[in-house]
């Protein structure tokens, strides 16, 4: 028995907090089932979240903070950046020195807390106010647990000030007419808007420095009126004392004494004064003159007092503290209602379910299961991120080839804030965005035009709402629901986009894989595939290597190879972007191609069989130093054979 014990499989689970247990397979499986039946029960899924360049984009750069406020207007700020207060890290010049103080009790170790500056992606109050009814939304993120909890803080006073200016919903608590119509002390109406952490904390420290200041005032009252009466009592002492000396010296008569005179001692020190020599005062009796610079000046000083003068009445006609101190302690309670709303909308979104690095420490920084943080495992959960290695690196991922990531995983661009890019990252850096990477230009850093026009949350919305429909179809039994799970419908979803067309998606690429990667045999599952092909299969595409007078598109790096010469003779055959690819895989619908052309539009396709467009997609071989010799005959070859039919064409049309 013992020995039977020792060899029972188990699997390890961390719970929020960090808490790491041992269960068995058996007590895993009866977990699963049982979070499953709950999700069921609410008509909802898992969905997984991670936060940098997935949801936002942070920085700790303290040149950040011109991003505050925009610099052609100092009263707008730049739309939803704000700033968080993190503990010092290891590796801060200060962070050694505070360790110490407060390792060793000594007096002024204080916390000190660094600003991070977070810039949310658009659209996401939106995204999330719309999936958290359907979804039990969990937070899985690369950073601290400190800042897992403050991004959390961030993002539901976003989303409750978005379902705020929407109008809310009766019983909302973000309804509250309380919250309606505070108006802070210079005229700025905020009572529809969240305060971050910090302003929060200065709103406090404000109305403790005017109580203070009443207190102060207070007291300094009783004091001068204390000083004063002590004056007036000390004045009415002396008058007695005075009253009381006169009488005292009174002659017998009544009369009082004749003062001594002293005019015989003033006579004697005049006239020792007068034996002394006086000096002479020199006198001019020319008119000064007064220049026109001095009279500029002398105009300058008087305007400079009279606003002095000025200055001095405005501030001694200041309003009331005490009617100060009542306006600012509203706008602190509104405030406060307004964070304790926030709160409450946090526990409905995130409840306890917020994971970081540091609850796994055993997994580091590059590395994200599913399985540690899910007893379901993946088969109710959708994950969206920006990096795939991190999903690909879990060695017990319940689907997807070794090395590659698993179905459930909900690809997202890669987002960056503009004025943040030449900034260090808070945590780790950003996943591969191959729309940026073979694009031929920089971004510029101080332009924030483009940053409207990301709608990535809006396509990853859609998705997740696209997927919610299938699962929780009405037409689907429950025994037909028990054989669904989430990766099984996202991997059909993706291979819809393109494998509708008729006949199928065939696809070639050009300049952006090597030919010894395309020529290997995709259903060959031991090895991952490369990630432009793998995103082309997943779609339901068919990769060719062959040239073919069926392709439709030939995605491709960069213009004018022979490859894509050629492809611009065969009618219908587009030649577009890696862009149209990746956004066909992050929105998962097949996106227009218009907008991705790489140079002239294609030549209209003759509607072949009674008015049917052939559609197929091509992707060419790699025009790279990596092609094989052979390859290059093959394609002079195809080009003999293709001139030698054309040639065929003309005579016999002749």
């Amino acid at each position: 028995n013992n020995k039977s014990s020792n060899t029972i499989e188990r699997d390890e689970f961390t719970t929020a907090g960090g808490f790491t247990v041992s269960v068995t397979k058996k007590e895993a499986e009866s977990s699963s089932q049982n979070k499953s039946k709950n999700l069921r029960a609410a008509k909802k899924l898992n969905l997984v979240l991670d936060l940098d360049h997935t949801l936002l984009h942070a920085t700790a750069d303290k040149r950040a903070i011109k991003w505050m406020l925009d610099d052609s207007k100092k009263s707008t700020q730049t739309p939803d950046l704000h700033v968080v207060l993190l503990p010092l890290m290891e590796g801060h010049p200060l962070y050694e020195l505070q360790q110490q103080k407060q390792q060793s009790g000594a007096s002024g170790g204080v916390q000190v807390w660094q600003p991070h500056y977070v810039k949310l992606r658009p659209h996401l109050a939106e995204f999330i106010i719309e999936v958290m009814d359907r979804y039990e939304i969990t937070i899985y993120t690369a950073g601290t647990r400190t800042y897992a909890h403050k991004i959390a803080d961030v993002i539901s006073r976003h989303a409750l000030d978005y379902r705020r200016r929407k109008g809310g919903t009766a019983g909302d608590e973000s309804s509250s007419g309380t919250l309606q119509g505070q108006e802070d002390p210079n005229g700025k109406n905020e009572s529809n808007t969240c305060l971050d952490e910090g302003e929060l904390n200065d709103l406090r420290q404000k109305v403790s420095r005017l109580e203070d200041r009443m207190r102060w005032d207070k007291s300094r009252k009783e004091r001068q009126e204390y000083v004063k009466r002590m004056n007036e009592k000390f004045e009415q002492e002396k008058k007695e004392d005075v009253s009381k000396d006169e009488d005292s010296v009174k002659d017998e008569d009544g009369v009082p004494p004749k003062p001594v005179e002293k005019s015989t001692i003033n006579d004697k020190e005049s006239k020792d004064e007068s034996e002394k020599p006086k000096k002479r005062r020199r006198v001019t009796f020319t008119e000064s003159v007064i220049t026109k610079d001095d009279k500029m000046k002398n105009d300058a000083t008087m305007n400079e007092e009279k606003k002095q003068q000025n200055v001095e009445i405005s501030s001694n006609q200041e309003e009331d503290p005490s009617l100060k101190l009542k306006q600012v302690k509203a706008q602190l309670a509104a405030a406060e209602e307004r964070e304790g709303a926030a709160q409450a909308l946090r526990k409905k979104i995130f409840g306890s379910r917020i994971y970081s690095r540091t609850d796994l420490p055993d997994l580091g920084r590059d590395v994200k299961s599913l399985k540690r943080i899910s007893t379901c495992g993946g088969k109710m959960a959708a994950v969206v991120d920006d990096r795939e290695d991190v999903w690909a690196n879990a060695d017990n991922n319940s689907t997807g080839r070794k090395g590659e990531p698993p179905h459930n995983l909900l690809l997202v661009k890669p987002y960056h804030f503009a004025p943040f890019l030449n900034f260090s990252d808070v945590n780790n850096a950003s996943g591969k965005d191959l729309s940026e990477e073979k694009s031929d230009g920089k971004k510029k850093t101080d332009d924030t035009s483009k940053d409207s026009e990301d709608n990535q949350l809006l396509w990853t919305g859609d998705i997740l709402s696209r997927l919610h429909s299938r699962f929780y179809d009405p037409k689907l039994s429950e025994e037909e629901r028990d054989k669904l799970d989430v990766p099984s419908i996202l991997t059909k979803m993706r291979r819809e986009v393109l494998s509708q067309c008729n006949p199928q998606t065939k696809v070639m690429l050009s300049g952006l894989v090597p030919l010894h990667l395309q020529n290997f045999d995709s259903r060959n599952e031991t090895r991952p595939r490369h990630d432009v092909i793998r995103y082309a299969e997943e779609l339901g595409a068919k990769v060719m290597t062959k040239i073919s007078n069926e392709i439709t598109h030939v995605i491709a790096a960069k213009d004018g190879t022979d490859k894509i010469l050629q492809a611009r003779r065969i009618p219908g055959c587009a030649i577009v972007q890696i862009n149209w690819l990746m956004e066909c895989y992050w929105s998962i619908t097949r996106r227009d191609v218009e907008p991705h052309y790489l140079g002239p539009p294609p030549i209209p396709r003759q509607n072949l069989n009674g008015g049917e467009s052939k559609t197929k997609l091509l992707l060419s071989g790699s025009d790279s130093e990596d092609e094989d010799e052979d390859e290059d005959e093959d394609e002079e070859d195809d080009d003999i054979v293709m001139e030698f039919k054309r040639r065929m064409n003309e005579l016999q049309s002749k």
